[in-house]
C-alpha cells in the first residue's frame, strides 16, 4: 500500500505536467488561427491522454504502476508525429509539403490509444 501512496504522489502530477507541457509545445509550433481543428489537433490532442492518465492513476482503487509508465511511454511514441512535423519544417529543403508526414500526423487519433493500451500490456508483463 505504501508503495501505490508514493507511486501515485509522484506520477499523477508528473502526467499533468507532461499533460500541459505537451499540449502547450505542440500549440505553440502548430496552431493555425485560420482553421479550428488546429484546437484540437495542436491544443487538446498532444496532452488530453496524459491528463486522463494522471487522473485515472490518482483515482484508481489498485494500481500496477508498470502499467502506468508503460502507457506513458506507448503516449510519449504516439508524439513522436508532432516533433517529427517540427523538426521537419526546420530542415526540410524539398518542394511543396511533406504529404506523408500529414498523413501520419492524421492518424494520431487512432494510434495513440493503441500505443498507450500496448504500452500498458508490456508494462504490466514487465512487472
Amino acid at each position: 500500500m505504501n508503495i501505490e501512496v508514493s507511486f501515485k504522489s509522484w506520477f499523477c502530477p508528473a502526467m499533468l505536467v507532461l499533460a500541459i507541457s505537451a499540449s502547450f509545445w505542440a500549440f505553440l509550433f502548430g496552431f493555425d488561427p485560420q482553421a479550428p481543428i488546429t484546437w484540437f489537433y495542436w491544443g487538446l490532442l498532444p496532452g488530453a491522454p496524459f491528463a486522463l492518465l494522471g487522473i485515472h492513476a490518482f483515482r484508481a482503487e489498485v494500481l500496477k504502476p508498470g502499467e502506468y509508465i508503460g502507457a506513458a511511454i506507448g503516449g510519449l511514441i504516439a508524439c513522436a508525429p508532432y516533433l517529427w512535423l517540427y523538426v521537419d519544417t526546420l530542415f526540410y529543403s524539398g518542394g511543396g509539403a511533406n504529404i506523408g508526414l500529414g498523413i501520419l500526423l492524421l492518424g494520431v487519433v487512432a494510434y495513440f490509444p493503441i500505443l498507450m493500451v500496448l504500452g500498458a500490456a508490456i508494462g504490466r508483463n514487465l512487472t
